[in-house]
């Protein structure tokens, strides 16, 4: 992730639900235009057309029971059978 956005000093990528995903980052520095449009293309050519995908800037992030950080969170319950891994970058097929 720093190779493709230097700008960010720390980040989390969250599914909120199936086919929507968002990059919570908080930034070195504010990033040009060009390296905003480049990482969310990238991201989104990684995801694919079905994901929305977008980035949000914050100051601070949630940390879990234990002040454990998170860089991938998924707000979607997982379908029985599934683990709950599976559905992060699942979209509308």
């Amino acid at each position: 992730m720093h190779e493709q956005a230097a700008w960010v000093e720390r980040y989390e990528l969250v599914q909120e639900r199936t086919g929507s995903v968002v990059l919570r980052a908080h930034l070195f520095r504010p990033p040009r235009d060009e390296e905003l449009a480049a990482l969310t293309a990238k991201s989104r050519a990684l995801l694919g057309a079905g994901v929305v995908f977008r980035i949000e800037f914050v100051r601070d992030f949630p940390y879990d029971p234990g002040r454990k950080f998170r860089v991938l969170r998924s707000q979607v319950s997982p379908q029985r059978g599934q683990e709950p891994s599976e559905p992060f970058f699942s979209g509308p097929a």
